[in-house]
């Protein structure tokens, strides 16, 4: 986020009676007001910090085209905010893993994060009754796994491809999948856990195509469509691909 924020929010009535929960989001760097419909953040206004423009302007604005993305997305939006709740299990698709989620309130301020391997068994123990505490939890769990899984994955896919690294670190980035810097170091995010193996491949072989080619011209597409032949179907299912993401992978 470039410079300082704020934030509100609220509920709009539509020409067509259909309420919508809105946030509005002023921020340094913003030229023009926006407006988007996800499943993931909901409807979001985005105004220029300091400008005096009524966010409910820009939803009247947009009135028709807003009601129609909303019914669009509302059950996925509703798939989401379930998602949002600790969950008994969580499956891991690109390992293939199931693992039972134990929680246990004590007395403590916090919670203590320990895996069992053996039973596939992740207990939580500590203040579990906090719903921020218990999602930082999670997230220190899937990041633990990711760190085991992700970087041997990658060890697999450039043996495959032929293409060394410099090395590989996991970290918690919500906006990509992955980079790769000009010294071939790749860093892939947690939330590839959450994919099917084939698209944490291609994001793998994506980003070490990324070595020999540090752009997007002809010369990367064509490697990284000798590596992955299905490369054009598998960046289209990646583009949707963030709704596999549970929402308790989500900051509150």
């Amino acid at each position: 986020m470039a410079g300082n924020a704020s934030s509100e929010e609220g509920v709009y009535r539509t020409s067509g009676g259909y309420e919508v929960s809105w946030r509005a989001r002023r921020r340094s760097g913003t030229k023009a007001p926006g407006l988007r419909v996800s499943p993931r953040q909901g409807v979001v206004v985005t105004l220029p910090l300091g400008s005096r423009l009524d966010p409910r302007d820009v939803l009247r604005r947009y009135d028709t085209w807003l009601e129609r993305a909303v019914r669009r997305t509302a059950g996925q939006r509703q798939a989401y905010l379930q998602s949002q709740e600790a969950p008994e299990a969580v499956t891991f698709p690109v390992s293939d893993e199931t693992w039972r989620v134990d929680y246990h309130e004590t007395a403590s301020s916090r919670i203590q994060v320990r895996l069992d391997a053996n039973l596939g068994l992740v207990r939580l123990s500590g203040a579990v009754t906090q719903d921020q505490l218990v999602r930082k939890a999670l997230q220190r769990f899937v990041k633990l796994r990711a760190e085991d899984v992700l970087p041997e994955l990658l060890r697999l896919v450039s043996r495959y491809a032929g293409i060394p690294y410099t090395s590989c670190r996991v970290s918690s980035a919500r906006s990509r999948w992955g980079s790769c810097s000009t010294t071939g170091a790749i860093m892939l995010s947690d939330r590839l856990m959450f994919l099917p193996q084939h698209l944490a491949v291609h994001v793998c072989l994506h980003e070490l195509s990324h070595i020999p080619h540090p752009d997007h011209q002809s010369g990367f597409h064509a490697l990284l469509g000798r590596l992955d032949p299905e490369a054009d179907e598998h960046v289209a299912q990646l583009k949707v691909a963030m709704a596999l993401v549970p929402g308790w992978m989500d900051p509150e």
